[in-house]
Formats: C-alpha cells, structure tokens, sequence
C-alpha cells in the first residue's frame, strides 16, 4: 500500500465504494451526450440536462451537509444516497425522450447531493490533518480507477451488442450489477463513530470568512463535469467515432487517477493553493485547445489536461474546503462547497450550450477558457487577501 498504509480503513472502504459507483456512472456518462442526440435532442438540452442536474441537487446538498452535523451518524445519509442512485442508474434503459432522461439525471444528482458532503465529512473525521489531502486523493483516485473501467466495460458491451440506441440503454441497465455491490460493501464494510453533541449545537455558528470568500472560486473550478460532456461533443464534431470518444474519455480517467494522489499529497506537503492554481491554469490552456484543436489528433493532449485538471481540482479543493471550515461545521462546510458548484452548473451549462449552437465549438470553449481566467485571478487575490491564514497559505 506504500503511502496510502497509514490512512485508516474505512477511508479506503469508501473509496472502494466510490469506485464501484463510478463503474456505474462512467458506464452511462460518455454514452450519454450521445445517446440524446441520437434520441433527437440538441446541444441547449444537453447543456439543459447537464445543469439543470447539477443545479437541481445544489439545495439537497446544502441540506445534507447541514443535517450531517446534527446527526449522530453520517453514514445513513450516505447509504440513502447510494441507495438512490442505485435506483436511477438502470432506470435511464426506460428514457426514450430527453425529459426522461433529465429527469432520471436530476435523480441521479440527488442521489450524490444526499451523500456527497456527509461522506467527504467522514473522510475529513477520519484523517489526520497532516494526511487529508492524501485521503482526499486517494478516494479521488479510487473513484477514477472507476472511471476508467466504466467507459472500457461500456464499450466491450456495444462491441457485443452494437451501437444502436437499444443498445445503450442495456448498457444503462447493466449498471445495476456494481451498484448492487457499491451498496453492500458501504452497509456491511464500513462503520464511523458518533458526531461529537458539541459539534452538532456549534454547527449553527456563520461560517467563517475565508470559508465563504472561496465559494464564488469553487464554483468556477467547479465547472469540470459540466463541461465534459462537451469534449466528448467536440471530439464527435472533429470525427470521432463512438468507439474513439470512448477511448478518449478512458484516456481522460486515466491521467485523472494516476494525478488524484499526487496531486493531493503535493497539496498536504506545499500547501492547497498551489495546486488549485495550478489546476486551474491547466484549465485555462486546454479549454483553449479544445476551441482552437485543427483535428483529432489533438485530443488526446487535451483530454490528458483536462484529467489533469479534474484530479488537482476535485481532490484538492475538498481538502481545501475542510481547511478553511471550523471542525464542528465541516459537513454543512462541505455542504455548502457542493451546493455552490451546483448552483454555477446551470447557468454554465446554458451559456456553454448557447455558445456552441449560436456561434460554434470554439466559442463555446473560449467561454469556458474566459471563467477559467476569472478563477485564476480569483485564487490569487483570495490567497493575497487571506495569506495569514496558516491553512490558506500559499507557501506552508
């Protein structure tokens, strides 16, 4: 196990569950932009489906993590969440318009509002200080070895059973297998202590500034699953296939594992802010690769960096959020993050959509390239702002 031995086992147990999870939901992630075109959507629905999801779990997630903190466990929000997503998955074989499938996608986000910020919690209770951007990485990286089985198992089934629109909706079905078993191994392989009584009367307290100035930048970092399905609409536009843009996703989970742990321990040993700022300038890069990319073969340096993107923003910026949030609010904290990502989605999710079919790809990408300047300045002035801070400092 190497670095990863001293984390305790119920952290590891989580990020098996989150691995099986993103079996599950990688399965139907990359098929799924292109499963509304083929059903006659547009890319406005698309972007429609894609924010309105994201948008649409953001108060489930404020009032989970708020709900976790009073709790004496966190674990039934977190197997409730699981539970429901194990249901909504399969049902997507059943959409055969694009309000199905928005729909079935709201009930699948949900599903991740109601669990995601007790379970990070639960990952920040259980780690150490010193070692939590390696537990954040290490679930990260967990979830995105997921991720890459996910596409490659989608693409074995249609190899089998074709590429039709029938044939994606099986895949959406098989995904009940490894749901089936993400929810067995939380229920049966994973046990927490109690929330402390004195962190759930002190979880009414305003959360700190420093906590609160970083929202506005965490839902502009924020944007990456968003805007993901639109990489996968670019490659098909630069004539990819199904079977490439497959590969390519795959790529993409790829480097998102193998960064995901680095990316977290780099952050516990020089600090989060570098590595956000980082991430984020890998952001700004690529998104202008995607406008300008002349033909395919680009993607595949693009697709890297947008995994690279993914792992340092994703993995860190929880991290980050635990930080900067007092103990006894760090699921309402956690809460709060997700709920202001999700927020942002929809409003980014049209204004990427309206971009691409108004004026054309490269506008759409550029558009997202310009939110990504706006996040660097941001993380600059935030940390300038809140240098003091020994968790908030750019050197540690």
């Amino acid at each position: 196990m190497g670095v990863l031995a001293g984390l305790p086992r119920a952290v590891l147990v989580l990020g098996l569950v989150s691995m099986l999870t993103d079996v599950a939901g990688e399965m139907v992630q990359p098929l799924l932009p292109l499963y509304l075109v083929a059903i006659g959507a547009g890319p406005v629905a698309i972007g429609l489906v894609e924010g309105a999801a994201e948008a649409a779990v953001s108060l489930v997630k404020l009032g989970s993590g708020r709900m976790a903190d009073r709790l004496p466990r966190r674990k039934p929000l977190v197997v409730a969440g699981y539970g429901l997503a194990a249901l909504a998955k399969p049902a997507l074989a059943a959409a055969l318009v694009w309000p199905a499938v928005l729909g079935l996608r709201v009930a699948d986000r949900v599903a991740k509002g109601i669990r995601g910020a007790p379970r990070d919690a639960m990952i920040g209770d259980l780690a150490a200080a010193e070692s939590r951007g390696l537990a954040f990485g290490y679930h990260r990286a967990a979830d995105t070895a997921g991720a890459i089985a996910g596409p490659l198992l989608a693409l074995g089934l249609l190899a089998a059973w074709g590429q039709s629109p029938g044939a994606m909706r099986m895949v959406f079905l098989a995904t009940a297998l490894p749901m089936a078993l993400a929810v067995g191994l939380l229920v049966f392989g994973v046990r927490e202590g109690a929330v402390p009584r004195s962190a759930e009367r002190r979880a009414r307290k305003p959360l700190p500034r420093r906590f609160l100035a970083f929202l506005p930048l965490a839902a502009l970092l924020g944007m990456g699953p968003v805007l993901l399905p639109f990489t996968l609409l670019r490659a098909q536009s630069l004539g990819a296939d199904l079977e490439q843009s497959l590969s390519l996703y795959a790529g993409f989970n790829v480097v998102y594992a193998a960064v995901s742990i680095p990316a977290g321990h780099a952050s516990d040993r020089r600090g989060r802010a570098p590595v956000l700022l980082g991430g984020s300038v890998v952001f700004v890069g690529t998104s202008a690769g995607f406008a300008l990319a002349p033909s395919l073969p680009w993607l595949l340096l693009l697709f890297a960096g947008f995994g690279v993107f993914m792992a340092a923003v994703e993995t860190v910026g929880r991290a980050y959020a635990v930080d900067l949030a007092p103990s006894e609010a760090r699921a309402t904290a956690l809460g709060a993050y997700h709920g202001v990502v999700g927020l942002a989605a929809l409003p980014i999710g049209l204004g990427v959509g309206l971009a691409w079919e108004w004026i054309g790809p490269a506008a759409a990408f550029g558009f997202a390239a310009f939110l990504g300047l706006i996040a660097v300045t941001g993380l600059v002035a935030h940390e300038s702002r809140f240098r003091g801070h020994p968790r908030n400092a750019l050197q540690r």
